[in-house]
């Protein structure tokens, strides 16, 4: 037997050296805008390529395609607040992955609608970093979209500015009044 072959054992390979069943649109995009960013590929063509060999399901595919599309079309607003939200990690010195990351995550944050949608996007980014990115990656993406997403947050449906847990007529602990 040569090296290259592997006796079959009848059990399967571990689970981190198996592709995914199913690759979600986030990952299919992600690794499109990815290869377009490292080997300046065409990121739809990348696209392309990816849906016929990981074979997703149409809806996925077709929200790639729209991720992929909006990250393109939004590219200069998103690297912006990329900036804005992260200023001592300039965009050329961040890692093709959290950068592209980023992207998408920020996309979704615009696009969402609710609280529930935010913490989506925030989540499945935070999964990509984890699942793509270096050991600090996963804590990075949630700062960075953690900033965007409580920026984007409704203001408070009561109409109270007063935080949670202050009671406005009584003096704080620890001293009278500054």
């Amino acid at each position: 037997m040569s090296d290259e072959q592997v006796p079959d054992n009848g059990n399967p390979p571990p689970a981190d050296e198996q592709p995914p069943a199913q690759p979600s649109a986030g990952v299919l995009a992600f690794e499109a805008l990815y290869e377009h960013d490292v080997a300046r590929h065409a990121p739809l063509a990348v696209l392309e390529r990816l849906v016929q060999l990981q074979a997703p399901p149409r809806e996925a595919a077709a929200t790639a395609r729209q991720l992929v599309q909006g990250v393109l079309a939004m590219r200069a607003e998103l690297d912006q607040e990329i900036q804005a939200l992260a200023p001592t990690w300039p965009l050329a010195n961040m890692s093709a992955i959290d950068r592209n990351i980023l992207r998408l995550g920020l996309l979704e944050l615009h696009q969402a609608t609710n609280s529930a949608q935010r913490r989506a996007a925030l989540h499945a980014a935070v999964d990509l970093a984890g699942r793509y990115g270096g050991e600090s990656s996963p804590r990075f993406v949630r700062g960075v979209l953690g900033r965007a997403a409580g920026a984007r947050r409704p203001a408070d449906p009561t109409g109270d500015p007063t935080p949670p847990g202050i009671n406005p007529g009584h003096s704080q602990a620890g001293g009278g009044e500054r």
